[in-house]
């Protein structure tokens, strides 16, 4: 976990950086709820079976703008997958999925933004003869950019698409003494397209659109430990943000 402590120590050092130089301008915070109905779809490759299910994944949202063009936002996701596998079995799944993340507006319609994406599940299969459950996470950089088109004087439609290397860990623990541990690497990308309505008397804004998420997961160097995978996770989503000045 030292890659993933030097990444974020950096963001925290650039948000340091940043803001005194801002300090004169006036504090935007937006809080709300966001949502994610996604399909997950698994393609395995070594270490494992296929396997895919649907759900909803819920959790908080902030903005914080402490300028013109800087901003800092997050946003935390989770959830409760049951993978369909073969053999008529199922895994329990309790996937986390979140994001801290440094934005700069480079002009009225653009911004390009970095951070840190910090991802992971806790997991639970039983068979006849056993049962196994463990825990896989990864943090690490993302780096993307962002586009808004305004429709109308309150619809606005915003994309994002950004790219994610990620270090992690993973363990396995089993009744049968046949625990497991190792080190894994991911990358992969993210897509967003969205329709935004902001409700100017209630400072707030409703958020309508679907998302794409793609990671490749391997585990590093262990022979005893095999795993490889392609991650597609899709869907609808849709949050609900209130904006108020500081």
């Amino acid at each position: 976990m030292k890659k993933s402590g030097v990444v974020l120590l950096v963001i925290l050092f650039l948000l340091t950086a940043v803001m005194p130089a801002t300090i004169a301008h006036a504090y935007d915070l937006s809080v709300g709820g966001a949502t994610w109905y996604s399909w997950w779809k698994l393609d395995n490759i070594k270490g494992g079976s296929d396997g895919d299910d649907s759900t909803l994944l819920y959790g908080p949202l902030f903005s914080f703008s402490f300028s013109d063009k800087w901003s800092v936002s997050g946003v935390f996701l989770y959830g409760h997958y049951e993978l369909q596998l073969p053999h008529d079995s199922n895994e329990d799944v309790y996937r986390f999925d979140s994001d801290l993340v440094l934005n700069y507006r480079l002009a009225s319609l653009v911004k390009v933004f970095a951070g840190a994406k910090i991802m992971g599940y806790k997991w639970k299969l039983s068979t006849l003869s056993e049962t196994d459950d463990g825990l896989s996470y990864n943090v690490g950089p993302a780096i993307g950019i962002g586009f808004t088109i305004p429709l109308t004087t309150n619809l606005y439609a915003l994309t994002n698409i950004s790219g994610l290397y990620a270090r992690g860990k993973n363990t396995m623990n089993s009744d049968t003494g046949n625990d497991k541990e190792t080190l894994s690497s991911a990358y992969g990308g993210n897509g967003t397209l969205t329709l935004a309505w902001y409700i100017a008397s209630a400072s707030t804004s409703i958020n309508l659109g679907g998302r794409y998420q793609y990671f490749y997961l391997k585990h590093d160097n262990s022979e005893s430990f095999e795993y490889e995978a392609h991650n597609h996770i899709y869907g609808v989503t849709l949050s609900a943000v209130y904006t108020f000045d500081l």
